[in-house]
């Protein structure tokens, strides 16, 4: 099988303005990041936060919770959050807003867990890693992988509940904090596209594609 375009093992350290990101994180020593609902639906409004128009949930959130807002300099194009890991398709608009956005992201949901566990010092393996998508077979596949991930766990990927697929299956329940039309864009419906995800649902095909993306 080719995959075109298909990452190298080190993060990439270019930082491009206009430009498409696969950015993920894990727990250190591969520990739980997620724990519960509350824990999921934490990290869940730190992104709609700090990706909505201010001015549209100015009167949602109390002043402990309130992180910076990158309105206007990042979309989240498709994420996944696992146990205990995350992916997120980022676009950045300006060449810095992609490694501002995930250093606030990190520091205030660490800020949130160590708080409500009674634990102190790093939550993440690290910096997060960011891979530069510079070509559509790339996005393609990095989409797809990134919505497959619940597949060990869940016979439902598709009704995944902290995933951005249930999204393509439902799309009149989009949050407007998600923009999936620079994925499903180089499909010529949502339809093909959820069938071209679909296609490597199966657990020796989704093998295929986490020997390519495997965390590092």
């Amino acid at each position: 099988m080719y995959y075109g375009g298909m990452p190298s093992r080190n993060s990439i350290k270019l930082s491009v303005a206009d430009s498409l990101y696969h950015c993920y994180n894990r727990g250190v020593e591969k520990r739980q990041i997620f724990v519960d609902e509350q824990d999921y639906g934490v990290f869940l409004s730190r992104l709609k936060q700090m990706l909505s128009d201010p001015d549209d949930i100015k009167d949602e959130f109390t002043k402990r919770e309130r992180v910076k807002s990158f309105f206007g300099r990042v979309e989240l194009v498709s994420y996944c959050l696992m146990p205990n890991h995350f992916h997120l398709l980022l676009y950045q608009y300006d060449e810095t807003a992609m490694a501002d956005f995930m250093r606030t992201l990190g520091t205030s949901y660490t800020m949130y867990f160590n708080l409500r566990y009674q634990r102190v010092g790093h939550l993440f393996q690290g910096r997060y890693k960011a891979h530069l998508i510079d070509n559509d077979s790339y996005n393609l596949h990095i989409s797809r992988y990134i919505h497959l991930n619940p597949t060990p766990i869940t016979p439902s990927y598709e009704e995944y509940r902290y995933s951005s697929m249930q999204y393509v299956v439902h799309p009149y329940r989009k949050p407007t904090w998600l923009n999936l039309g620079r994925v499903v864009k180089l499909h010529q419906s949502i339809e093909l596209y959820r069938k071209f995800v679909k296609d490597y649902a199966q657990a020796d095909k989704f093998e295929e594609l986490d020997d390519i993306y495997t965390l590092e």
